[in-house]
């Protein structure tokens, strides 16, 4: 049974006893204005409309539901007799009334009207065609040269395919093409306030002008938004009221899952419509995977019931639908047919604005506001029928606010305190009925008198100002004081309630400075000292004094404690001090707040001074007692001497006398010639090698003054010449031997002499090596030459230098062969033995021109052969070995400047016989001149 009534005037109908209900959403009535309040409900299969729609629409959809009712009453009875007709089914494919029909053949020819594709028996129009076939153009489209639709209804709404190419136009626009813009409000003026309390504001306006002019200027409703005066109140994006845009039709989203086949729904909306394909593409997706199963699997209904919750929910997600600033985000998303259901959400927007009042009336309270805050607020209308119009001006308003309270201990009064005043910081009332206290405060007060008394409180206050702290400074007040302190707050109610007291003394001053002290009592270690108290002490009593001295000689930065005590004496015995000395004495105070006094002024006073004959700080040194009464003491425990008596008691003899404790002068013949002093006994003692009684015997000059060398030698006598001197000798104590002091800085002691004429043989020694480690002949030989002479090379002193020159028998001397071997150490160590036995090879240091200049120090090396001879080619191939017959018992040869030919690169140029190499005898027979070797 199927029991139906219907009600013609209207276009909301009773809900059905049967029939599919999952639909009939929780959604807003949109039945239109003669239809009043009474709930409307989905009816599965019809298509909606939305409130307003002109009344040839309506007949149109009457006319469309009496068809679709007839049909379903002959659906229903049929069914029950199995008359091929299906009913309304998960499983089933089913028209737009829940009957099995087919509007097109899939892949038959013109199919759609050419307007549209086929699928499942279903067209899925292109953009600007609407009815079954897709034979119908959308009014106020207009086409791109390829065919495809530009503008739909004129760009401002949506065209149906169920109403057969006819246009539901968006909110503000209407025409059978939607191309007419409805009026909206123009601005409102004159908006002002009138009374407020702690959480409302009364607000009245004019309404706008053209109100009422047409009948689309009636039914104007006004939006009061608000925004505290204290946060960012620009408009954010959203500051003038915008048109309702409409959200995404849910017969895109039935088209997309019912028609688009194996196309996935973003393709498929891509090309059907791509001004939504976003918004189409989401609620595709999500309705298809509600229904869990193949798009086409499922009744109708069920996909029409799963796009309205897509379309919803993509609605609310994308926001495309707004109302003021900070109002309700409401969205629209439209059913199969004219109807749209308003929906709305929980989003708002971003801005600080908000709805406060919505009324008919040019008057209302602006609620829900916060105590004692400052708010901006501004008004717009909206027709019924057209988006809002623009805002009006900003008006500034305020709620109302308790007097402040304050707490206990509030106003911080240890901030800076002086001996005169005292910073006050105010702190902001606890309680002051919940606004925000710092923009509410307009003047704080502080009251003050001393603590303890019934004095008159004072009073001064500071004005709250932005960018200035919230402190005051109280002055005028005593030293070291204690002080009551109290605050009071004052904002747009009135000052409040008083804090609890607090208190705070104020600092302590320094005291006055005392008087210059007195200096008496004098002894050789001691003074007395005293001095006054200071006239004002500016903080307690003075329990403490430092007393400082200094010699009266020294810089004020030597003053140091004498007496430092906490006590409130004011005289001090000062002792340790230093005889017959005057002193600089300066004192300061201290008053039982810490604070001292700046320093006196200096006193002095001077120490006694010491009886004849002691000396000291103390007096403690005495000339018997420091200087074994040979002298007098000095204050810091020296000793000055009488005549004749030295050292630091005065226990020796001083120079030039002699015989201590009687310390006679040294005889005035006795002078010791400049070479000594006078000893203690009268005599001379020598230096520099001098001797003799009177230091008058030069050093070498005799066997008992020998010297070390001939350099020790002309070191202690500058005047020394060229001669035989004396020079200790480790073997025979001392020998006599030819000393050169002129050539090259002097100093130079005769090694040996080689004797030139027919033969190089020398007198001493079978061998040179035997020749030069033993003494040969006496100095006297020493010139003559056919005579040779040797000191014994181990018995003398170190040296460092050694000097060959080479003598004619004419007694010139060859300076061009003449050279300088430096080299600390033996060119000639004793290797004694025959043949090769006494072979020696060393690097020296280096070797010069006779001179001393012109040195080569690279590669130098020595060669010596005590007893054999070295061939001269090993100065070419560096040759380690020895060579030659054993006649030749003994040679010395250098090579220099490399290991290359010496004769073309010789230091002293080429020389006759073998050159730089010294045999011990010549095979070829004589050779003019003789060699002298000196060491230094």
């Amino acid at each position: 049974r199927l029991r139906l009534r219907l009600r013609l005037r209207g276009t909301c109908f009773p809900r059905r006893s049967v029939g599919d209900a999952r639909v009939a959403q929780s959604l807003p009535s949109a039945c239109g204005e003669d239809v009043g309040q009474e709930q409307c409900t989905w009816i599965s299969g019809l298509d909606a409309y939305e409130r307003g729609t002109r009344s040839r629409e309506r007949m149109f959809v009457r006319r469309q539901v009496l068809h679709a009712l007839v049909v379903a009453t002959v659906a229903v009875v049929l069914s029950s007799a199995s008359a091929g007709l299906t009913t309304f089914g998960p499983e089933s494919s089913t028209s737009r009334f829940g009957l099995k029909r087919r509007e097109c053949e899939d892949g038959g020819s013109g199919v759609c009207s050419g307007h549209g594709t086929c699928s499942s028996g279903l067209c899925a129009c292109a953009s600007g065609y609407s009815g079954h076939s897709c034979s119908k153009v959308c009014p106020g489209t207009t086409f791109h040269a390829n065919g495809t639709a530009n503008l739909v209804c004129s760009g401002h709404g949506t065209c149906f395919k169920a109403l057969s190419g006819r246009c539901k136009c968006s909110t503000g626009y209407t025409g059978s093409d939607c191309g007419t813009q409805r009026p909206v409000p123009e601005v409102i003026s004159q908006v002002q306030a009138g009374s407020a309390n702690e959480s409302s504001v009364s607000l009245q306006w004019a309404p706008p002008s053209n109100v009422g002019l047409t009948a689309d200027t009636t039914g104007i409703v006004y939006s009061v938004e608000a925004c505290e005066a204290s946060l960012n109140c620009e408009d954010g994006g959203s500051g003038s009221a915008q048109a309702l845009h409409e959200a995404l039709p849910v017969d895109m989203c039935v088209d997309a899952v019912l028609q688009r086949g194996s196309v996935s729904c973003g393709e498929y909306c891509q090309r059907k419509w791509p001004a939504g394909a976003g918004f189409c593409a989401s609620a595709c997706a999500t309705a298809s995977s509600a229904l869990g199963e193949a798009d086409g699997q499922r009744g109708r209904d069920a996909v029409v019931h799963a796009c309205a919750h897509a379309a919803h929910g993509t609605a609310q997600t994308a926001s495309v639908m707004s109302l003021p600033d900070g109002g309700a985000v409401v969205q629209r998303a439209r059913h199969v047919g004219a109807l749209w259901a308003v929906l709305s959400s929980s989003a708002t927007s971003t801005s600080n604005w908000r709805e406060v009042c919505r009324t008919s009336s040019t008057s209302c309270a602006a609620t829900g506001l916060k105590e004692g805050t400052r708010y901006k607020v501004r008004v717009s209308g909206s027709f019924r029928r057209s988006t809002a119009g623009n805002f009006s001006q900003i008006l500034e308003v305020a709620t109302t606010a308790d007097k402040p309270h304050y707490v206990s201990n509030v106003p911080v009064v240890n901030e800076l305190v002086t001996v005169s005043s005292i910073k006050v910081r105010f702190v902001a009332p606890a309680d002051i009925g919940g606004g925000p206290i710092e923009a509410k405060i307009t003047q704080y007060r502080a009251e003050y008198r001393k603590d303890g008394t019934s004095d008159a409180w004072q009073s001064v206050s500071h004005t709250v100002q932005d960018g200035v702290e919230t402190s005051v400074n109280v002055t005028g007040l005593e030293v070291y004081t204690v002080y009551s302190i109290r605050a009071y707050a004052t904002n747009v109610a009135g000052e409040g309630n008083a804090s609890q007291i607090v208190t705070q003394r104020t600092a302590a001053g320094e005291p006055s400075t005392p008087a210059a002290p007195s200096v008496g009592s004098p002894t050789t270690t001691s003074l007395s000292v005293t001095w006054s108290v200071p006239s004002t002490t500016n903080g307690g009593a003075i329990n403490r004094y430092e007393l400082h001295v200094k010699k009266s000689s020294e810089d004020v930065s030597a003053f140091s404690c004498a007496h430092c005590q906490d006590s409130a004496a004011t005289s001090a015995s000062v002792s340790g001090l230093v005889s017959n000395t005057a002193y600089d004495f300066r004192v300061r105070a201290r008053n039982t707040a810490g604070l001292f006094s700046a320093w006196s002024s200096v006193g002095s006073g001077s120490t006694q001074a010491c009886a004849s004959g002691s000396a000291g700080p103390s007096c403690q040194y005495t000339r018997s007692g420091t200087c074994s009464n040979h002298g007098n003491p000095n204050y810091d425990g020296s000793c000055s001497c009488d005549t004749g008596f030295s050292d630091s008691s005065c226990n020796a003899c001083a120079s030039g006398y002699f015989n201590y404790p009687t310390c006679s002068q040294c005889s005035a013949s006795v002078t010791c010639n400049n070479h000594g002093t006078c000893n203690g006994e009268g005599g001379c003692t020598c230096s520099g090698g001098w001797g003799g009684t009177n230091c008058n015997i030069a050093p070498g000059s005799v066997s008992s003054n020998a010297a070390q060398s001939c350099k020790t030698i002309l070191d202690s006598n500058p005047s020394a010449t060229s001669g035989n001197y004396y020079i200790q000798h480790s073997a025979l104590g001392s020998i006599l031997t030819y000393c050169e002091m002129s050539h090259n800085g002097g100093g130079w002691t005769l090694l040996f002499q080689r004797r030139g004429g027919s033969t190089n043989i020398d007198e001493c020694g079978s061998t040179l090596n035997d020749f030069l480690h033993a003494t040969c002949n006496s100095v006297s030989v020493v010139g003559q030459y056919g005579r040779s002479f040797s000191t014994d090379l181990d018995s003398i002193p170190p040296r460092t230098e050694y000097l060959f020159r080479q003598i004619t028998s004419g007694g010139s001397i060859d300076t061009d062969d003449a050279h300088i071997i430096r080299y600390t150490g033996n060119l000639f160590p004793n290797a004694p033995g025959s043949g090769n036995t006494g072979w020696r090879r060393f690097q020296v240091t280096s070797v010069c021109d006779y001179n001393g200049n012109n040195c080569d120090s690279s590669s130098v090396y020595w060669h010596y052969v005590g007893d054999g001879w070295v061939h001269s080619a090993i100065c070419s191939s560096d040759a380690s070995g020895t060579g030659g017959s054993g006649s030749l018992r003994g040679d010395y040869l250098y090579c220099h400047n490399g290991l290359g030919g010496y004769s073309g690169n010789s230091l002293f140029g080429n020389r006759s016989g073998y050159g730089e190499i010294k045999l011990w005898a010549h095979a070829n027979g004589a050779v003019d001149y003789m060699e002298q070797v000196f060491v230094r």
